[in-house]
């Protein structure tokens, strides 16, 4: 696990009531953490975006990021129309 603090994480995935947490630092993975589902914030699913504090080795506080969530999830929509263009088409 992570040193104490705070850290965004990113819900990997959400399969079989247990959520794969990726937690995150200085544009890396630092960490793969796995919770109970229950544990997640109302809205966080697949995808989502969380500020994690982590305390003793475990992760104590999640709170959603709406924000950056929606954020990433435009830009990643973004770079996979720039990708799915043919050479030829033109820009918009």
């Amino acid at each position: 696990m992570v040193d104490d603090g705070s850290y965004t994480a990113t819900v990997d995935r959400v399969e079989g009531g247990r959520a794969v947490v990726l937690v995150e630092g200085d544009d890396e993975i630092l960490d793969e953490v796995v919770l109970d589902e229950e544990r997640l914030p109302a809205d966080a699913g697949d995808g989502a975006v969380l500020s994690v504090v982590v305390e003793g080795g475990e992760v104590v506080d999640l709170e959603y990021d709406a924000e950056t969530t929606d954020r990433r999830k435009q830009a990643a929509r973004e770079r996979f129309d720039r990708l799915s263009r043919r050479p030829d088409e033109p820009r918009d």
